[in-house]
Formats: structure tokens, C-alpha cells, sequence
């Protein structure tokens, strides 16, 4: 037995995974364009990420992508040039939270990372953050790694969990879970897993 009900085809079993599916797309473009007109740039970048996961054949994905990249790398650039700012006026704390900011948008910009090392390096910043982690407000590490996601079989779990939403969802599920236990940042299986039942 079958009905339609908003747009969604709902069975004696509950909504189809391509229902549950499209939901989940036009909550993330929602959230993306939310996030867009609040200037917040990651999210929005994220947010189309999952779309784009989702539904690979969107062509507009990677044109939303590109103008917020680019938008990321002028908002970096910025907070990159106040970190410097404020390590002259020896605000290391205000820097830090600049250069993690621009590191965030940018993570793959290694001359942004570089510069931030080479500011990490510098005699008064050790100081400081030596001062810091003696008062316990952070530990004592005067180096914050920038960690990239893990590499392995994270893709290709992937793809066979694609392969089997159609046949196999419960496997489905499993190998989304396998993934983010891999791969804690794959935007595709965490919005699989939150958009099936």
C-alpha cells in the first residue's frame, strides 16, 4: 500500500530513502543559503558539501562552491593580516584566534599554516604561550597541528554503501557508520545516516 503525501511516497514501511534523501537536500540548501546571508562562511561551504554529496549531478553545487571558496580565501586573507596586527602589539591570544579562524576557512592554504607556524615560532609568542599553559587556561603545547582527514578506505566503503541503498539499506547504514569511523569529517555518509531511517 502506498500514498503520497507532500510530495514524499510513503509506504506501509515509511518514506522511500530517495524521500528521505531529497528531504535532507533541501534542508541543507536551506541551511547553506541561511548561512550564506549570515556571512558564515564555513557553514555555508559545508552545508553545500552535503548537497553536493547528495546529489552529485547538481551543477550549481560547484558554482555555490566556488564563489563561497573564493569568498573564504578574501575572508582569510583578512584574518590572516589582523593575526599579523596583532602579533606586533603582542595580542598572542587575539592572534591565535585570527589565525585558527583563517586556517578554518583555508585548510588546505599551506603558506597561511606556514606563516602561522612561523608566528608560533617567534621568542614572545613561546613566552606567552609558556605563560599560558603554567596558568592552565590551555594546555601546553605552543603548536596547534592543523589535522587533515584521514586517508584509506573511507571512499571506497563509501561507494559500495551508495551501491547498496537501493538493495540493502540496514548494510547500507552500517558501511556510512564504517566510514565516519574512518573518516570523522565525510560529509556524504553523515548526511546518509542522518537523512535515512
Amino acid at each position: 500500500m502506498s500514498l503520497i503525501v507532500a510530495g514524499c511516497a510513503v509506504t506501509s514501511r515509511g518514506p522511500s530513502v530517495e524521500a528521505l534523501i531529497a528531504q535532507r537536500v533541501v534542508a541543507a540548501e536551506s541551511l547553506a543559503r541561511q548561512h550564506e546571508a549570515n556571512a558564515d562562511i564555513a557553514s555555508a561551504i559545508e552545508q553545500w558539501l552535503v548537497v553536493g554529496a547528495l546529489r552529485p549531478a547538481r551543477a550549481d553545487v560547484s558554482d555555490h562552491l566556488d564563489r563561497l571558496g573564493e569568498a573564504a580565501k578574501k575572508e582569510a586573507a583578512r584574518l590572516a593580516a589582523q593575526a599579523k596586527a596583532a602579533t606586533k602589539r603582542r595580542r598572542y591570544l587575539e592572534a591565535k584566534q585570527r589565525w585558527l579562524a583563517a586556517i578554518s576557512l583555508t585548510p588546505d592554504d599551506a603558506q597561511l599554516r606556514s606563516d602561522y607556524a612561523q608566528a608560533q615560532r617567534s621568542r614572545e609568542y613561546q613566552r606567552w604561550s609558556r605563560r599560558l599553559a603554567q596558568s592552565e587556561t590551555e594546555p601546553a603545547s605552543a603548536t596547534v597541528e592543523v589535522q587533515q582527514p584521514p586517508v584509506g578506505n573511507a571512499e571506497l566503503i563509501y561507494q559500495r554503501a551508495l551501491e547498496l541503498l537501493s538493495s540493502d539499506v540496514s548494510k547500507a547504514k552500517s558501511l556510512f557508520r564504517e566510514v565516519l569511523s574512518i573518516d570523522s569529517t565525510h560529509l556524504g555518509a553523515r548526511a546518509y545516516l542522518e537523512s535515512l531511517p
